[in-house]
């Protein structure tokens, strides 16, 4: 980064632009410290800083984006910008918080995201990322392309699962199981939502997957019902045969006797 004639950056240096800030940003740059402004040019070496609603929404000269979600620091390493519109060094480090990445014009090779326990490499990548503040531990969702998530020991996994999460420490890096359950739980903002972005930082992926979490949510909150009683048909009764008529009563010597029951003998006199 060139210098004016103060020791001060100008806006022709500069290699990004805040476009979109929400309260509770600030960056410092050298010794100033200041609270970021919409559209404020940004610069190699800045170091942009979000309270707990705070947000940051980054363009890069290359057309790469960031977004610097609540509670979240970036310092911005090292722009290296071709007049082509390129870069040929793109490092910026991740020092705690949430964030989103998609990337822009430069050549895969030339980014490099640095976490405090890693890196994550880029390969036409849109993905969010979390970093601890305290342990480090950065947690990745991949929405397209891949992302190359290694440890400070060098052990790396490739993740170019759709709505897939890697995990690395300083010692290992690993691909984790697609528990959506734990997608809900692991502090991806925007993946639960993207109203507070952008349009051009939206991604449609994110959304697929924040209903797929939506939708394992509600089916696990769901009450177990038993299910209805077996409809039994009730039975039919047999039919009633009627019983037969009663015979006539026999006449006897002229005499009708009616006294007489069905299946007996009439009486003689």
């Amino acid at each position: 980064m060139t210098l004016g004639s103060a020791g001060i950056a100008t806006a022709a240096d500069s290699i990004a632009t805040a476009v979109g800030v929400k309260p509770q940003a600030q960056t410092l740059l050298g010794v100033e410290n200041k609270v970021l402004v919409p559209n404020e040019a940004l610069f190699e070496g800045q170091t942009i800083s979000t309270g707990p609603y705070g947000q940051v929404q980054v363009l890069f000269a290359d057309n790469t984006k960031m977004v610097v979600g609540p509670g979240s620091t970036l310092l911005i390493q090292k722009i290296l910008m071709r007049n082509d519109g390129t870069a040929s060094s793109f490092a910026v480090k991740a020092l705690g918080g949430t964030y989103r990445f998609l990337t822009g014009n430069s050549k895969k090779q030339a980014y490099q995201i640095n976490t405090p326990t890693g890196t994550i490499g880029v390969r036409g990548t849109e993905f969010d990322f979390v970093v601890d503040p305290v342990t480090g531990e950065t947690r990745v969702i991949l929405f397209s392309g891949q992302a190359i998530v290694c440890a400070e020991s060098d052990a790396c996994v490739t993740l170019s699962e759709i709505c897939g999460m890697a995990s690395s420490t300083t010692r290992e890096a690993n691909l984790q199981d697609n528990d959506r359950m734990g997608l809900r739980k692991e502090g991806f903002p925007y993946v639960n939502g993207q109203q507070r972005l952008l349009r051009s930082f939206q991604v449609d992926d994110a959304s697929e997957c924040g209903q797929l979490v939506q939708q394992t949510f509600q089916s696990l909150s769901e009450p177990v019902t038993n299910p209805p009683a077996a409809v039994v048909p009730a039975s039919t009764p047999d039919p009633q045969v009627p019983n037969p008529p009663n015979p006539p009563c026999p006449i006897v010597n002229g005499n009708q006797h009616c006294y007489c029951h069905p299946g007996s003998e009439p009486e003689s006199e």
